[in-house]
């Protein structure tokens, strides 16, 4: 009985909400702003919270990933201390929209990622790419780390990891030549 209540009352409320279709587009518009809007704030956490739980996606994001395909880096993720790596990040999304892209570093890392963000819009099943600048600090320790490539779409969360070397500055090669990210 509960779940036949539960069903009548959603659909009463669907109908009285949504009404005819005039009013109808005018609340489905409404709510379209309003999940963009917490997709940017949602992004913006990321970008500026780089030790953010939701980062831990081993046991987090594994089994809760909702954006279509997964987060690609597209570069040779290698770079000397004190340099930096034009990288490029890609997303497939599910439906049309506004697709956010970042890259946070691991936070064992010293290096910045500019933009914070970039908003890409699409139609439903086409890639969303972006450009960002990796800059490694110059006292970063050479050794092998991450990036944390993210997506956020229609609230959707998808997270990625790729591994990013540094290398002293007299050595730009990397431990097995260039790196790629795919």
């Amino acid at each position: 009985m509960r779940r036949l209540s539960d069903t009548l009352h959603r659909d009463l409320i669907v109908r009285t909400v949504l009404g005819s279709a005039p009013e109808g587009a005018a609340v489905l518009a409404s709510l379209a702003e309003e999940v963009r809007s917490l997709g940017l704030a949602l992004t913006q956490r990321f970008a500026w919270h780089r030790d953010d739980p939701a980062f831990d996606f081993s046991t987090y994001f594994g089994e809760r990933s909702v954006v279509e395909g997964p987060v690609d880096l597209d570069s040779p993720l290698v770079a000397s201390s004190g340099s930096s790596v034009a990288v490029r990040a890609e997303a497939v999304a599910g439906r049309s929209g506004t697709v956010n892209l970042g890259i946070v570093p691991f936070h064992t890392i010293r290096a910045q990622v500019r933009p914070v963000l970039r908003r890409v819009e699409v139609a439903a099943g086409e890639s969303a790419r972006a450009e960002f600048t990796v800059d490694v600090e110059p006292d970063a320790v050479p050794q092998l780390y991450s990036l944390l490539p993210y997506a956020v779409h229609d609230l959707g969360i998808a997270v990625g990891r790729v591994y990013f070397t540094v290398v002293r500055p007299d050595d730009t090669s990397g431990p097995d030549g260039e790196v790629s990210a795919r």
